[in-house]
């Protein structure tokens, strides 16, 4: 026990030291604009706000949710004035990664009951991190602080969008590597940077031609694990390793990847005895180097691999024979994190389905619609009630004569039958 405590703190001030460098989605565009922006849209779109946000039932969450970047928020060089960020939701989703919180922003779905990665030992899995906000967001909505309140529900915004981040549901810590995930959604802050630029535009096309649904969300904790794992399934690649410098590969991780392809993947055995041998994919990294896998590794000794450097990872063709997915990648040339953000793992559109879904979800939950407690029928003269409990889960009731009230039918409109 003693041990583990000393190894916890010893990498407790390492996070501390390289949190800065640690690659999340980026805090200044990705979450508040592309992910929590787009989502905002979306749910003032489908509840009848397209053209004025004001019809929207919804239009107080759009009060507190940028859709599009408000203007000086970007001051060149990839810097930006947060003095700026006046919506509170939005600023949720930018503080939500201050300090060493996102040590706390992982979710393993195939790790439970903790579903936490593998430092686990000084943190928590997000979608715990998140639940004193989430309550936090209910609890200042109900004392009429509601500016807080949407700053609490922007940073679980932010928590959730995290769980379609492939690092964040695989355990992988992603410190200083420019070739994950998140790099390629935006590799630089500075808006001018024309890589940047182009795949903010691509964002702007996958949400138009997307066609996204608001997710129905049901409950805080089904939200976070039904979007980890579609994340988690739909970015581990299958696969099965020989130590065969002529067959070094079998499954989809073998036709992703072939001999003489842009990136290719090869056994290689220095000294012919196969103990210290190691697999490599080209531009990508090793696996079992020196008894190391830090570039890919299989997860759960499943048969399945994550790649951490998958910017780099351009395939033959992409495939996910689990999944019904087999793309000719030759002529488009494009990594797997193409394929992983759009078509056809659609992870950005899914991010703005769930979280316009977490939004209504939070709204409607603050703000019951009105409801039938009582309803009172006069037939012939004979008068009827039936009361409703809705908090004890009544959703229909039987009507009965009701014998202690005298009631005049000729009062109602006139008429012998009514329905009060």
């Amino acid at each position: 026990m003693r041990n583990k405590f000393l190894i916890a703190s010893v990498f407790l001030m390492f996070i501390m030291l390289i949190s800065g460098f640690v690659f999340a989605h980026d805090n200044k565009v990705m979450h508040p604009i592309t992910l929590s922006g787009k989502a905002t849209k979306l749910l003032i779109d489908k509840t009848g706000g397209g053209n004025n946000p004001q019809e929207s039932s919804y239009y107080e969450v759009y009060e507190n949710f940028y859709i599009n970047m408000p203007a000086d928020y970007h001051t060149g060089n990839g810097n930006f004035d947060r003095s700026k960020i006046t919506k509170k939701g939005t600023l949720g989703s930018i503080i939500e990664d201050d300090g060493t919180r996102p040590t706390n922003h992982f979710l393993n779905p195939y790790n439970p009951p903790n579903y936490e990665p593998w430092w686990g030992a000084i943190a928590v899995n997000s979608m715990e991190w998140g639940k004193p906000l989430w309550q936090a967001a209910f609890d200042e909505y109900a004392n009429g602080n509601k500016e807080l309140a949407y700053q609490n529900l922007g940073q679980v915004c932010h928590l959730l969008e995290d769980t379609t981040s492939p690092p964040h549901v695989h355990g992988d810590f992603h410190v200083f590597g420019s070739g994950n995930y998140e790099k390629w959604c935006l590799p630089s802050a500075d808006l001018n940077n024309a890589e940047t630029q182009q795949r903010l535009i691509y964002f702007e096309d996958l949400y138009n031609i997307g066609n996204p649904q608001i997710k129905a969300i049901t409950s805080y904790n089904s939200a976070f694990l039904e979007l980890a794992t579609y994340t988690y399934d739909a970015t581990k690649i299958q696969g099965h390793l020989n130590r065969d410098a002529s067959n070094p590969v079998e499954g989809d991780l073998g036709q992703m990847f072939i001999p003489g392809g842009v990136t290719y993947l090869n056994y290689v055995d220095p000294d012919l005895i196969d103990w210290n041998g190691y697999w490599h994919i080209a531009n990508v990294g090793y696996y079992e180097r020196f008894g190391f896998s830090d570039d890919w590794w299989e997860i759960n000794s499943s048969g399945y691999y994550y790649i951490e450097n998958c910017n780099y990872a351009i395939p033959d063709r992409y495939v996910n024979t689990a999944r019904g997915i087999n793309i000719d990648n030759v002529q488009a040339h494009q990594s797997i994190s193409y394929y992983w953000a759009g078509y056809p793992e659609n992870l950005i559109v899914k991010t703005d389905e769930y979280i316009a879904g977490l939004m209504k979800y939070f709204y409607d939950s603050v703000n019951e619609p009105p409801y039938a407690k009582q309803v009172t029928v006069i037939q012939s003269g004979t008068c009827y009630d039936a009361f409703w409990d809705w908090a004890q889960g009544q959703t229909s009731r039987t009507l009965t004569p009701d014998t202690q009230q005298a009631r005049n039918p000729q009062a109602v409109s006139g008429q012998n039958d009514a329905i009060i």
